[in-house]
């Protein structure tokens, strides 16, 4: 089946090819069951398939959708239960196997025969029929080499069944064929046969199966009676012969009652006169009835009268019965098979002893229920006929008992062969005492019951106190035996002769319907031909008329003109919309006028290429409007000759100024897009790169080809945040705009930060059919961007931290120790003497000698601690988890190694730290107390001299406070007028003359 690649046309022809598939399906199972109601016994073949050729047929009309399938299913749901048995295994998958093959290939090989499958010729009739029997050995073979493989039929049945089944698909596919062809074929041909053909055949179809039906129930009849004679006679049989054997025991009983003693060899020869085993009995013996307290003296007695050992046992699982009465076997006949028999006591089992306390309890024979024989522990068993025996007084001394065995029954039922049957105890609640095969039995009314495979019967058996039930059973084609079916042979004789008389009416309806067509198509063409000779006068004008319409009223331009001298014939309205330029003034005006003469070579070379293949265009060029403005124009033209046989060139016009334009402006912006100087990518609405740029190549390092058809994600980078995409999707869906910050990978392997802008393109609908990103690389600007961050928290010369650094991580180091409780230290170092080897060396030897104060700096303390430039020659360093041996030991480090002898520019310089050091929490509870509490102890470390370090003390605070106040106050003296003028004289002490004046100011402060 080959559907359309569109989706709508695919579920369409699968919906058809479903729907013939499930038709044919149910059109085969129903034929089918219908066909099985004539099947020959037992069910696996039938007289007629109507099936197979239903099958075939669909076949033919139907083999675009495969209608194989249907047959396959259809088969397969008849053939599960076949033979009057459920099978769900591989059986019948392969006989529906073989009937779908078959099917099909019968179909391509009468196709071969008759492609139009129409079997109108006698010759194409006889093949098919020919090609049929052939064909139709397919489904045979198979399934009955199934069946025999299986067990369901027998081997020396396959081979009748074999025939059968293929007459039987014979038949139904010449019947059928045509039959289901004629109702399903809506050809011409086969519906025109319908009455003809398929009347004939289908009211010969029912008046075959007529025939057969009446046939047939008269020979099931006939066998009815036969199989009720059959079995009467076999109830007969063994009820008189379980009777005379119950007398024969009752007469044995009597001898005993007769007689005070009775010796072995009166029982034996009682027995052979009698012929007591020529009856069917297995055994008889004699029981008497003993004491259980008399057992001992019974067995001595008995010793002594048989001559030979004897003593009382039991059966397996056997013992004394609990009423005090022994039943021991005394005699038993005949001994050489029974002598295993000899002092069993028949009261110490179970069934036995019921049967006794029966016995005793009615004083009447008894028979037990089945029992496995002593002398035959394997065989099928059988039951005991107990009768009493009376003394003179009319009391029980003893029994007389016979074996009855089944085997003697099951042979005297199994005379008649192919028999299978099932008897039970019904006073024993139904107990099962012999059946030869699994067969289930139905319950049913009456003696006598029938189904289609065969017959029933059922008896029941009144055996001295015992209910019997009996049930016999025997298929038709065991009691029909090797007789040949009338009502088959009535049967295929109708169907030949159905089928012969439906082949001729196919073919006498064909030529009919073949000469009744080519009549039709004769006096058709001669109708249209005198049609077509009265109406070729108004075609003509009507043509003419149209392509007069046609020409004025077309949307586009149309011209004619002369090969020769290139003038206008004829143009159209639309010509002069575009030219704006009537037929008149075109046919005076110079053609340079309206063409630029700038398309004079290639207006040469089209009119050579039109008197080569008559063909002009397609070509573009040029009009100059009569307006002036130019006109662009695109030209198809082909050569056509007048009536008058004047060569003219017919052209038509296109006004393509507009598509001009469109053109151009797409060219201009495909030049602004290659040109840009940002990477610019194309994507679909599912992310895939459709065209990229020149920039986009240059700035990722992958080419055009390679990146296109990918996924946009290719390029990011790991680093990337996937949790913007959310924020990114949904400023895309409500502005249609986003840009940010990302980052991608190159080609060669680096990641890069591009700042991108994407725009969302969405098409007539609305939805988003493209996006389109554009981006810049900006890893300059993130260098540049991080050198000036560098630049504003570290120092230019030395690099290290400078003064906002430092104030932000001594805050980070602060918050730290104060949840951890842990101690930090605050250094401040001063360079002694740097003032002055700057003014008089230069400031280079100045900043040289500042750098290797920073490299000894950042090699004494831990990787951990802050070193920071202040400026100048000023640096902080900040230990954190420390405490104060450890800050002296820094402090000592830091003075011995910046103590050391410098060389700068080959002069030995020397320069000594003055070390002022705070502490958290002692020395301050801030930052900002820290730092001017380590700036004190510093100055204090220059006033000891210097060249050493200092530890902030609460007294440094207090001098530093009060000379801060002193400097206060005499900064306000002069505004508060504190400050007084004194003068004082000078004398001389020789002369006691004064000879100056001292001019004192004193400071009146208010404290």
């Amino acid at each position: 089946m080959r559907l359309s690649n569109k989706k709508g046309l695919d579920i369409k022809a699968f919906a058809h090819y479903l729907k013939v598939n499930l038709l044919v399906a149910l059109a085969y199972f129903v034929v089918g069951k219908i066909g099985l109601l004539i099947a020959l016994p037992p069910g696996y073949s039938a007289a007629i398939w109507p099936a197979a050729g239903i099958a075939i047929a669909s076949c033919l009309i139907w083999s675009k959708y495969s209608p194989w399938f249907g047959i396959l299913v259809g088969s397969w749901l008849i053939n599960i239960n076949i033979g009057g048995e459920i099978h769900l295994g591989w059986l019948p998958l392969v006989i529906a196997a073989a009937s779908s093959l078959q099917a099909y290939v019968s179909a391509n090989v009468i196709r071969r025969i008759d492609p139009l499958v129409t079997l109108d010729r006698p010759n194409t009739v006889i093949k098919s029929c020919l090609s049929l029997s052939l064909t139709c050995m397919i489904a045979t073979l198979f399934g009955n080499a199934a069946l025999a493989a299986h067990g369901t039929i027998p081997i020396k049945d396959v081979f009748g069944s074999t025939i059968n089944w293929w007459l039987g698909d014979l038949l139904g596919a010449v019947i059928f064929i045509p039959l289901t062809m004629l109702i399903f074929d809506q050809r011409s041909i086969w519906r025109s046969r319908r009455i003809q053909t398929g009347l004939p055949l289908f009211v010969g179809f029912l008046f075959c199966v007529g025939i057969y039906y009446y046939s047939d129930m008269n020979q099931r009849q006939q066998l009815q009676d036969k199989f009720q004679i059959q079995s009467n006679a076999i109830i007969s049989n063994v009820e008189s012969f379980q009777v005379s054997n119950l007398q024969q025991v009752i007469a044995l009983a009597s001898l005993f009652d007769n007689s005070e003693q009775v010796s072995q060899d009166e029982f034996i020869q009682f027995g052979k006169r009698n012929q007591l085993q020529l009856d069917g009995f297995r055994a008889w013996a004699w029981s008497p009835l003993i004491a259980a307290t008399d057992k001992d003296s019974f067995e001595a007695a008995t010793r002594a009268e048989i001559g030979e050992s004897y003593r009382i046992r039991y059966l397996a699982n056997g013992q004394p019965n609990p009423d005090g009465w022994l039943v021991p076997i005394k005699f038993v006949q005949p001994i050489n098979t029974s002598r295993a028999a000899l002092g069993i006591d028949l009261n110490g089992e179970p069934t036995r002893a019921a049967a006794i306390a029966k016995v005793r309890a009615t004083l009447s024979p008894v028979m037990t229920g089945k029992i496995q024989l002593a002398e035959d522990p394997n065989g099928p068993g059988g039951t005991l006929f107990i009768a009493p025996v009376f003394d003179r007084l009319g009391n029980i001394k003893g029994f007389c008992s016979a074996v009855i065995d089944l085997q003697s029954i099951i042979n005297a039922v199994e005379q008649v062969k192919g028999l299978h049957w099932r008897l039970t105890d019904m006073s024993a609640g139904g107990a099962l005492l012999y059946a030869n095969s699994q067969k289930s039995f139905p319950q049913f009314q009456g003696n006598i019951q029938s189904d289609k495979m065969g017959q029933y019967y059922q008896a029941n058996l009144m055996l001295a106190d015992r209910h019997w039930h009996i049930v016999i059973y025997e298929s038709y084609s065991e009691l029909m035996g090797d007789t040949f079916s009338l009502s088959l042979l009535m049967l295929l004789l109708a169907f030949i002769t159905c089928a012969v008389v439906g082949g001729m009416t196919l073919v006498s309806s064909g030529e009919r319907h073949r000469i009744a067509e080519k009549v039709a198509e004769k006096t058709m063409a001669l109708s249209k031909e005198i049609a077509r000779s009265q109406t070729f006068q108004a075609t003509l004008i009507e043509s003419e008329q149209r392509y007069r319409t046609l020409f004025d009223k077309a949307p586009v331009g149309h011209a004619l003109k002369r090969l020769e001298d290139g003038q206008f014939v004829a143009i159209n309205q639309a010509f002069m919309d575009i030219t704006g330029y009537t037929l008149e003034e075109l046919q005076t005006l110079d053609p340079w006028e309206l063409t630029p003469i700038r398309y004079r070579v290639s207006e040469t070379e089209q009119l050579e290429r039109l008197k080569q293949t008559r063909r002009y265009g397609p070509y573009q060029k040029h009009y100059r409007h009569k307006g002036g403005q130019m006109v662009a124009v695109r030209l198809n033209g082909s050569l056509v000759t007048a009536a008058n046989g004047e060569q003219l060139i017919l052209f038509i016009v296109e006004d393509i100024t507009e598509q001009e334009r469109t053109v151009a402006r797409v060219n201009l912006l495909a030049q602004v897009f290659q040109q840009s100087g940002e990477g610019i990518t194309i994507m679909d609405a599912n992310d895939i790169i459709v065209d990229v740029n020149s920039a986009f190549t240059q700035i990722t390092g992958y080419t055009r080809d390679e990146i296109i058809g990918k996924n946009c994600r290719f390029l990011e980078a790991e680093r990337t945040d996937r949790s913007n995409d959310a924020r990114v999707r949904a400023a895309l869906e409500q502005t249609g705009f986003w840009q940010g910050e990302v980052w991608d990978r190159h080609k060669e392997g680096f990641d890069f930060p591009k700042w991108l802008m994407m725009s969302v393109v969405r098409d007539e609908t609305g939805s988003v059919s493209h996006y389109i990103g554009s981006f810049t690389d900006i890893s300059e600007r993130k260098v540049n961007e991080e050198r000036i961050h560098f630049l504003a928290h570290h120092d230019s010369l030395t690099l290290l931290p400078n003064r906002l650094s430092l104030q932000s991580r001594l805050e980070t180091v602060f918050k730290e120790a104060f949840v951890s409780q842990t101690q930090i230290a605050v250094m401040f170092i001063d360079m002694d003497h740097f003032k002055n080897i700057n003014d008089t060396l230069g400031h280079h030897v100045g900043d040289m000698l500042l750098l290797e104060v920073a490299r000894r700096l950042k090699s004494i303390v831990s990787s951990d601690d802050i070193v920071a430039r202040l400026g100048g020659d000023e640096f902080v360093v900040v230990l954190s988890d420390t405490d104060h041996d450890e800050v002296a030991k820094v402090a000592e480090a830091l003075r011995s190694g910046l103590n050391q002898t410098y060389t700068i520019d080959n002069k030995p310089l020397h320069s000594s730290p003055s070390i002022g050091i705070s502490l958290f929490p002692t020395d301050g509870d801030s930052v900002e107390a820290l730092m001017k509490n380590a700036d004190m102890a510093m100055y204090r470390a220059k006033a000891a001299g210097r060249n050493n370090y200092q530890f902030f003390t609460a007294a440094m605070n207090t001098l530093v406070t009060e000379r801060q106040q002193i400097e206060t106050g005499l900064r306000q003296a002069i505004a508060r007028d504190e400050l007084r003028l004194h003068y004082q004289p000078q004398i001389d002490i020789n002369t006691g003359q004064m000879v100056g004046v001292e001019a004192l100011i004193r400071w009146q402060h208010p404290e």
